[in-house]
């Protein structure tokens, strides 16, 4: 049963007659901005992966930590690398050393985060401006990470800001 659904796939992705599905370059127009747009927001969205892991991995490290480590610490550790992990494949922005496509919880405030917030469903990073499509990538301190239209967005920002002030 698996291997007929499987194969019905295969076929579905080839097209008609064809063995192998479609590259880039043998779609449509529109169909290449589409799969070009895809890959970019999947690959944002792992490079936030990535980020949330770091989170994760440096809190591990310091299970006695009671606050959460600032973007720029987790890649001066080199827990998570500079480079392509903090460059969103969708900006164009002139990248200076330093740099990064995203934002975290620490740019919303100067006071140090605490771990509790892990135990919430607050954006924990995200997109600094909405490039795929209108919706941002956003990791989620639970774990999700997806794209959010940016209506969305700005209410999940206005309510971590109003967690952050009550925190502390």
């Amino acid at each position: 049963m698996r291997s007929i659904a499987i194969a019905a796939l295969v076929v579905a992705l080839a097209g008609c007659g064809s063995s192998k599905p479609p590259k880039p370059a043998e779609l449509p127009e529109q169909g290449k901005l589409s799969f070009i747009g895809t890959a970019r927001a999947a690959k944002c969205t792992n490079n936030i992966r990535m980020i949330y892991a770091a989170f994760w991995m440096q809190n591990g490290e310091a299970r006695q930590a009671k606050f959460l480590p600032s973007l720029q610490s987790l890649v001066d550790r080199k827990i998570i690398g500079s480079g392509d992990a903090l460059i969103c494949p969708e900006d164009e922005t002139p990248h200076t050393p330093g740099y990064s496509s995203y934002q975290t919880v620490f740019d919303l405030t100067e006071k140090q985060i605490p771990t509790t917030i892990l135990e919430t469903n607050h954006i924990l990073v995200w997109d600094s401006a909405p490039r795929h499509a209108g919706s941002r990538c956003v990791g989620y301190c639970g774990g999700e990470v997806r794209l959010v239209p940016e209506e969305e967005f700005q209410t999940r920002l206005r309510e971590l800001a109003s967690f952050l002030r009550n925190t502390q």
